[in-house]
């Protein structure tokens, strides 16, 4: 009986003892988490542009920075460099927008940050927007969606008949305060587009093509970036 009882005692301090080394090794770890492995993110910050899978699956423990950027007509644009610097430290960081206009940067430290686009892609407008922003444990997150807020105007003009049946190929005048600025030319979806235009001046539209010699304004408001026009087309019947 008492060998029975040594047995067991025997066992229960070994169990004991192997809590306590694997609490030993879980509390090791996380102090390792806390005071070291924060240091190696801060030593190795990886950009991705592939966003759709990096950026969104980098988890809570990382800091992420993340950017969309898109046109006036809300079409995404590659080439778009950022950059994005830490207000401590005055570190900066330079992103660039891949083909889907995204970019990110993943294992940030933490701190305060400001963000803007240093160079736009050509023919752009440079997004004017300083962003200002701190990661922390509150906020691993940033996502920025950027667009270019233009001061000029793009007209989309829908050339069709009298059955709604587009137009192809057909010459469009376009006049500014009643001057012949551009002719365009219908595609096959009766579509004919200007864009780039300031805004102010009158803007009217001919049909080149047509017996109607009417001047068809282009109506806008300073709100307006983009402008979609229907014209129609009667049919007129042969006769003979």
């Amino acid at each position: 009986m008492k060998n029975g009882q040594k047995e067991s005692r025997k066992y229960c301090k070994i169990i004991i003892i192997i809590c306590i080394l694997a609490l030993t090794g879980y509390l090791c770890y996380q102090i390792y988490q806390f005071f070291y492995q924060k240091q190696v993110y801060e030593n190795f910050i990886y950009s991705f542009q592939d966003t759709d899978y990096h950026c969104q699956v980098a988890g809570t423990s990382l800091n992420v920075v993340s950017i969309e950027r898109n046109d006036e007509f809300l079409e995404t644009l590659e080439g778009s460099i950022w950059k994005l610097e830490n207000e401590k430290t005055k570190k900066t960081y330079t992103l660039t927008t891949n083909n889907k206009g995204k970019t990110c940067l993943v294992g940030l430290p933490d701190g305060n940050y400001r963000l803007y686009e240093d160079e736009a892609p050509e023919n752009i407008v440079r997004h004017s927007n300083v962003y200002k922003f701190t990661l922390n444990n509150e906020n691993r997150r940033q996502n920025i969606t950027a667009y270019t807020q233009s001061n000029k105007i793009a007209f989309i003009i829908k050339y069709v008949n009298e059955y709604k049946v587009p137009l192809y190929n057909k010459k469009l005048d376009i006049y500014q305060d009643d001057k012949k600025i551009k002719t365009l030319t219908t595609n096959p979806k009766g579509l004919a587009g200007i864009i780039n235009l300031q805004k102010g001046p009158t803007y009217t539209v001919k049909k080149s093509d047509s017996t109607d010699n009417t001047a068809y304004k282009m109506e806008y408001t300073t709100e307006d970036s983009v402008i979609y026009i229907d014209l129609e087309e009667e049919i007129k019947e042969n006769t003979k």
